[in-house]
């Protein structure tokens, strides 16, 4: 899954933003749709197996929200589930929507927008942290001043 070690990362043989480091142990992406998903459950497993990586090392898995409509999500979900590993898949909103996926088409564009405001997920999250204790202004404040 990774180069040749005597490859630089910058010969042309890569895609643009498909970078790989097997000494940081980070693989390079997929580019169809949803591949990257069953790979990281099979990763995550791999992990799991190996005693001296087990408990310091996770297999994670960004995907677009379009990739959920296709059979490799379920695939690669279900394997994760089947094979307990420590893996995380984390979906991501990235504006792009194939026509299924507009919800305009279903809805009132006002409904959506109050939708939005209410279940939004950035809010949900921040308030979970905050019920946990495991967030305030305080940390707020240091992380603006960080970045």
């Amino acid at each position: 899954m990774f180069r040749e070690p005597r490859r630089h990362l910058r010969q042309r043989q890569k895609m643009p933003v498909h970078f790989g480091s097997p000494k940081h142990h980070f693989h390079t992406i997929s580019s169809p749709l949803a591949t990257q998903i069953p790979q990281a459950a099979g990763m995550g497993y791999a992990l799991r197996r190996s005693p001296d990586r087990r408990s310091r090392s996770i297999a994670a898995c960004f995907f677009s929200e379009g990739a959920a409509s296709e059979g490799d999500f379920h695939t690669g979900l279900l394997l994760a589930s089947t094979i307990p590993s420590p893996s995380l898949f984390i979906a991501r909103n990235n504006g792009h929507h194939n026509s299924s996926d507009d919800s305009f088409v279903y809805r009132q564009r006002s409904e959506v927008e109050d939708r939005k405001r209410v279940d939004n997920p950035i809010a949900r999250f921040r308030l979970s942290m905050e019920s946990h204790r495991r967030w305030d202004a305080v940390a707020e404040e240091e992380l603006k001043v960080h970045l």
